[in-house]
């Protein structure tokens, strides 16, 4: 029969899997692209992301090329960047994520209200790195600064800048840092 299963060795072929035969995708492109989020239908917009520019490319199969950037908000207020590959057949990859927020939006505050853990305000700056090890383990490296940052631990308010280096390995079937 000519149906088309859809399973993990299929996917490895890459988008290419899911058109006929003699037509290949070698790459898809966002440019200057817009989304509104809402909550539910008809509700009131939730974010903004604009200045969408993303870019797949899948010119040598297996890997799946990917890099991109956005900003959030309606005026503007984080930039995200992401680059990296997935090798699709051996399951590796690597990331590199950068982000500035100049703010923390209200979203994000009300969904952080019931963690032990709260950032009300502060400037941010995140660039992080992962980068498979098997299928089961990664290799992080995140490095984050707060500027005039306001934040809740167990009831305990601390104000000021401050800063975080993190590496190790994660297990995500055991969802432990090992080291």
């Amino acid at each position: 029969s000519d149906e088309k299963k859809l399973n993990l060795e299929n996917l490895s072929q890459g988008p290419d899997f899911l058109l006929p035969e003699n037509v290949y995708i070698e790459q898809i492109q966002i440019v200057d692209g817009y989304v509104t989020i809402r909550a539910a239908a008809g509700a009131p917009v939730l974010e903004t992301l604009q200045e969408i520019n993303v870019r797949a490319a899948f010119q040598k199969p297996p890997v799946l090329q990917l890099d991109g950037s956005l900003k959030v908000g309606q005026k503007p207020y984080a930039s995200i960047s992401l680059a990296g590959f997935w090798n699709l057949k051996q399951a590796s990859y690597q990331f590199n994520l950068t982000t500035e927020w100049g703010r923390i939006p209200f979203w994000l505050q009300e969904y952080q209200k019931s963690h032990f853990l709260v950032l009300e305000k502060a400037r941010v700056k995140l660039i992080a790195e992962i980068k498979s090890v098997d299928e089961e383990k990664a290799l992080f490296h995140a490095r984050v600064g707060l500027e005039e940052a306001r934040v809740f631990v167990h009831g305990t308010n601390y104000d000021g800048s401050m800063r975080l280096d993190a590496k190790g390995l994660f297990n995500f079937d055991t969802k432990t840092v090992e080291r």
